[in-house]
Parts: C-alpha cells; structure tokens; sequence
C-alpha cells in the first residue's frame, strides 16, 4: 500500500510537469513576461526556459525538504538505528 501511495506522487509529478512548464512558467520567461526582468536575468528568457525554472524549483524545494526532514529527531533515530543495526551484523557476520 506504501508503495502505491508514493507511485501516485510520480504520476502525478510526471503528469503535471509539462503543462507547467509549457502554459505556466513559459509564458513567465518570455522577453516581455512577469518574471524576464527578476528570475529571467539569472536563468534567461525565452522559449524553453519554463522547464529551467521548474528545475531550478525542483531543486530548492528538494533541498529544503531534505534540511526540514533531517532536523526531524524521529528521523535521526531510525538513522542511528539503522547505523547500529549494520555494526551488529558486521561484528557477527
């Protein structure tokens, strides 16, 4: 059931991902779009940057999901028990 649920995320990414970036972020980028003079001066503008932005998103987002969840305690509990676990099976193995 787990891996269900996360498979849909991917669907769902996969499914989203082109209309974002062809009707959202494109039109964003374009020479005489919202986002030319503020986001355009680091990635460009033009056709084809939408996919660039919604990387560069990707990016940042994953990242701060990575700090967030590695300031869980829960988290780093399962970390050290997993570390722990593999040293036991080391020394006996």
């Amino acid at each position: 059931m787990v891996s269900a649920i996360s498979q849909v995320g991917f669907i769902l990414a996969f499914g989203s991902a082109g209309f974002l970036s062809d009707h959202v972020f494109n039109p964003l980028l374009l020479p005489d779009g919202a986002l030319s003079q503020t986001v355009g001066q680091f990635i460009g503008t033009g056709q084809g940057r939408g996919i660039g932005l919604l990387f560069v998103l990707s990016g940042l987002l994953v990242s701060i999901l990575g700090l967030m969840i590695g300031r869980v305690k829960k988290i780093k509990a399962l970390e050290s028990d997993a570390a722990g676990e593999a040293r036991a099976a080391d020394v006996s193995g």
